[in-house]
C-alpha cells in the first residue's frame, strides 16, 4: 500500500484531504480511483488506512478506515552527525540514515568537508533533503520523520556525545 506523509491539519475527523504534488502522484502516476487504499502518516508515529472517495489533479478526498501506532520506529533513538562531503554522497547518506532508523540527523562541516560554512547550503537545497528524508521514510515504512536539527562546526564531537559513545 502506497504511502505518504502529510500535514495534520490535512486530517479533519475521519476525512483526508491529500493536495499539491502528492495528490497529483496519485492521480497521475499511481491512477487511483475511488475505491482505492492508501496510508497517511502524521509524522506522530500514527498511521492511518484511507480509502479514496475522490480524486483530482491537484486534491483527493478520503475516508479513515483504521488508525494506529505505526510498528517500524525504533527502540533506539540515534542521532547522526553527517559530515557535508559531495552533494550526491552526502543526500545518499540522508537517505540511508533515514532508511535504517535514524532519528535525528545534524550536518556538521569538519575539516574535510566539502563546504566551507553553513551558510552556503541554499533553501533550494534543503527543500530537496527534505524531500529525500520524506521518500527514504515512506519507503522504510517508518511513522515520523527523522529531526533535523541545525548543522554546526566541530572538529570533535562534545563531551555528552563523546559519554555517550563509550557507553
Amino acid at each position: 500500500m502506497h504511502r505518504f506523509f502529510i500535514s495534520p491539519d490535512q486530517i479533519q475527523d475521519d476525512q483526508v484531504t491529500i493536495v499539491g504534488s502528492q495528490a497529483k502522484q496519485i492521480d497521475k502516476v499511481l491512477r487511483m480511483q475511488a475505491g482505492d487504499e492508501l496510508i497517511v502518516l502524521d509524522n506522530s508515529g500514527w498511521e492511518y488506512v484511507v480509502q479514496v472517495t475522490a480524486v483530482a489533479s491537484q486534491t483527493v478526498q478520503g475516508h479513515i478506515t483504521h488508525k494506529q501506532i505505526c510498528p517500524n520506529e525504533p527502540v533506539v533513538h540515534l542521532t547522526l552527525f553527517i559530515s557535508l562531503i559531495k552533494w550526491d554522497r552526502f543526500e545518499w547518506a540522508l537517505q540511508k540514515a533515514t532508511e535504517i532508523g535514524a532519528t535525528q540527523l545534524i550536518p556538521v562541516i569538519s575539516e574535510r568537508s566539502f563546504l566551507g560554512k553553513l551558510n552556503d547550503i541554499s533553501d533550494k537545497r534543503q527543500e530537496r533533503w527534505q524531500r529525500i528524508v520524506i521518500e527514504a521514510a515512506e519507503q522504510a515504512r517508518r511513522g515520523k520523520l527523522p529531526s533535523a536539527r541545525p548543522g554546526r562546526k566541530t572538529a570533535s564531537p562534545s563531551p555528552r556525545i563523546r559519554l555517550s559513545l563509550a557507553l
